[in-house]
């Protein structure tokens, strides 16, 4: 499983509202323990500013996906703007769990 930096800078952003700066960052600690960190170079941000799509961070996390060959990715926001193109699946946790829980394999 992986996460990229956004991803990490996103949740500290948001957690820290309701638990506390240090709180968050020991939630962190622990999340880390479980994902890998998907790189993001000089390659994939040329690749996302050069994209006709409309959100250059959802351009970020693709192309740190692709690079990463991850298989899936999972996003709560529905609003969020990724290539249909095909490489990567785009799936809410609710449609990956029942996926997952039903034999597919990733």
């Amino acid at each position: 499983m992986f996460a990229t930096p956004l991803t990490f800078a996103n949740c500290i952003y948001t957690a820290r509202k309701n638990v506390g700066y240090e709180n968050a960052i020991q939630g962190l600690i622990a999340l880390k323990r479980y994902v890998m960190v998907a790189t993001m170079n000089d390659e994939q941000v040329e690749n996302a500013l050069c994209s006709d799509m409309p959100d250059f961070e959802d351009m970020l996390q693709y192309e740190a996906a692709l690079s990463s060959k991850c298989n899936v990715i999972v996003t709560r926001d529905k609003k969020r703007h990724f290539p249909q193109d095909g490489r990567i699946p785009i799936l809410s946790p609710e449609d990956f769990l029942n996926e997952f829980f039903n034999g597919a394999t990733f």
